[in-house]
């Protein structure tokens, strides 16, 4: 394999830091990537030709066990290539088994347009939502990303397959949250701006759906909301209201750099965690940590 087209989709960064990852390490295995935000591919309506490619990936963030609506709404638009190799890398906060199906609905409409879904890994990224992960936690997800990103170009050039499985069961519950798209188009137009917004308009230009506007001098939020949080992150006024999820907002980035730059914050907190959350990610970073050495 030679050479590969990425498209991807990220709200507020996770996804596209990993697809940085992944490109260079393939670069490193001298494999050639040509990356495309989906988000811009809507936006544009121009899909570029994957006929050219030796293989076709698609990354994006787990949304309440599922794809985002954005990225499902792209899959529908691809053209058919029977025999096209696919490849996928997905991000969430959790490590948890739900998330497995999430991209059942990728596997399941390319299969019909003749791609080969061939492989898939899972990188575990800090939270946008619920709560912020604190900079130990995300000092060692990152770096396991990193590591993983290596791994998973390594074993693309060899043409080394990792496939998921899906649980009937795990794709059914799956199914069932697939509300959230719905949900999300509901609760984006329940945004609003507080008393703090200065009007920079940041938000409109940061917007990876065009959901928000500026009206008669105000903010204004309509009905293509995907949820991705980026809004709410980035304002630097922290004035967007995130409807019913307000209370699990988190404002401001990830300082990335500064946590990994940082020699005082350990890269092996949640192996010494026995309470809380983090507790439950051992199995993770165990079998995350035993892939690494596989085909070593």
């Amino acid at each position: 394999m030679k050479k590969v087209i990425i498209f991807y989709f990220s709200g507020t960064g996770n996804t596209e830091k990993v697809l940085r990852m992944l490109a260079n390490a393939l670069d490193h295995e001298g494999v050639h990537s040509d990356c495309y935000a989906i988000d811009d591919c809507i936006r544009n309506g121009k899909i570029p030709s994957v006929s050219d490619y030796d293989s076709v990936g698609i990354g994006y963030p787990i949304y309440a066990f599922n794809v985002p609506s954005i990225v499902a709404a792209f899959i529908k638009k691809l053209p058919k290539a029977d025999g096209k190799p696919v490849f996928v890398f997905k991000t969430a906060g959790e490590p948890f088994l739900l998330n497995s199906a999430s991209s059942y609905y990728i596997f399941s409409h390319l299969r019909k347009k003749g791609y080969i879904f061939n492989y898939e890994r899972h990188f575990l990224m800090p939270y946008n939502i619920i709560f912020r992960y604190n900079d130990a936690v995300v000092k060692q997800i990152y770096l396991l990303s990193q590591k993983m990103a290596q791994k998973m170009a390594s074993d693309l050039s060899k043409g080394i397959s990792h496939k998921p499985n899906f649980s009937p069961s795990i794709v059914f519950v799956s199914l069932i949250f697939r509300i959230q798209w719905i949900g999300a188009a509901l609760n984006g137009r329940l945004q609003r701006t507080g008393n703090s917004c200065n009007l920079c308009q940041k938000c409109i230009k940061e917007c990876k759906t065009d959901n928000i506007r500026l009206e008669h001098g105000k903010i204004r939020f309509g009905w293509n909301c995907t949820m991705c949080m980026r809004c709410i992150m980035c304002c630097p006024q922290k004035a967007i209201k995130a409807g019913i999820l307000e209370p699990w907002a988190i404002r401001g980035a990830y300082d990335f750099e500064r946590i990994l730059s940082d020699a005082s914050i350990p890269n092996n907190y949640i192996q010494k965690c026995d309470r809380g959350m983090f507790q439950y990610f051992k199995k993770y970073v165990r079998e995350t940590e035993a892939q690494l050495n596989e085909n070593r």
